[in-house]
Formats: C-alpha cells, structure tokens, sequence
C-alpha cells in the first residue's frame, strides 16, 4: 500500500505455498520494499523503509528503517533511520530500536540486542560494528567507534567510545567512556 510499495516485486510468482520465495509480505508507505524482488515474511512500514533486495523474516518500521541493506534474514529494526545505512550481507537476526539507533552503521554482526535513542550511532560512513551477541541498551551507548564481540552496554552514554573492545561490560551512566 503506498506510490512504489513493492515495485520490483514479482507478485507473478508469489502464492500460497509456504516454499514460494515470494510471499507473505506487508508493506505500507511510500517507496517500501521498492526494490525487493524475493523475499518472504516481511513487514516493512515507513517512508522508503527497507530497499533489501533479498530478504526474509524481517521486520523494518520507520522512516527509512533498513533503508540501504540488500540481502537480510531475521532483523527487527524500529525507529526513525534505525539501520538505515548497513549493507552487510551477514548482519542477520539483529534487533535494533531506537531514533536513530545504528543510523550510521555500515557493517553490523549478528545477533544484537540495540536499544536506545541513538544507541550504536556510529559515524557517519566510517563505522563498522561488526559486534555479535552484544547488548547495548541506552541513549548514546556505544555511539562512537566500531566495536567487537560480546558487548554488554547498559545506561546513558555508556561504554560511548568502545573501540575493538571485546568482552567489555559497561553497566551505568558514562561508565567504560573515554
């Protein structure tokens, strides 16, 4: 629903069967999903959310929400620009919400916890987080600098600069900041 919802899509193919590769997809608002052409189980809401060619199970809601991402599988991405910039083929079965949250984020890993007003922001074309089985929770939380694995960020501005930290736990407000 919505001018060029699901443009490229190839509804030919899609039907009832569980195994179409097309099926099952929800999409509202301008230019969402525009340039999906295969993909099963997604909902996809906002203006120019979610461009993924190739996806499944996602779930993207808000202004550009995985906006620049091509081939995804599992991620939640909610909030204004969360997720907008990553294209990393492996950031797979990420939940990320938040304003904001990893809007500058190029390369994100797999399976992340993100929560928080511009939490994981990154920098501007330069970040790549390629963190897994992280949880970052808090406004600013880990907002600068590309991080590593097994992350654990819990408050405002916390662990805010975590540059190849690795195993770090940060519990409290500007706690592991430099």
């Amino acid at each position: 629903i919505g001018a060029y919802a699901l443009t490229a899509f190839d509804s030919t193919s899609a039907s009832r069967t569980s195994a179409n590769v097309n099926s099952y997809n929800l999409a509202i608002g301008y230019n969402v999903g525009a340039n999906l052409t295969t993909g099963k189980n997604n909902i996809l809401l906002g203006n120019n959310s979610y461009q993924l060619t190739t996806s499944n199970y996602n779930v993207a809601i808000g202004n550009s929400a995985l906006a620049a991402a091509t081939v995804e599988l599992g991620n939640i991405a909610i909030g204004h620009q969360a997720l907008s910039k990553c294209r990393d083929d492996g950031a797979d079965y990420n939940v990320v919400i938040g304003f904001e949250a990893c809007e500058y984020v190029v390369n994100l890993g797999e399976r992340n916890v993100i929560i928080g007003y511009e939490a994981g922001l990154g920098v501007d074309g330069a970040t790549n987080i390629t963190a897994s089985n992280s949880v970052i929770i808090g406004n600013n939380a880990c907002s600068i600098g590309a991080l590593s694995t097994q992350i654990v960020a819990i408050g405002n501005l916390a662990a805010q600069d975590a540059t190849g930290a690795t195993g770090l736990t940060a519990v409290g407000v500007y706690s592991a900041t430099n």
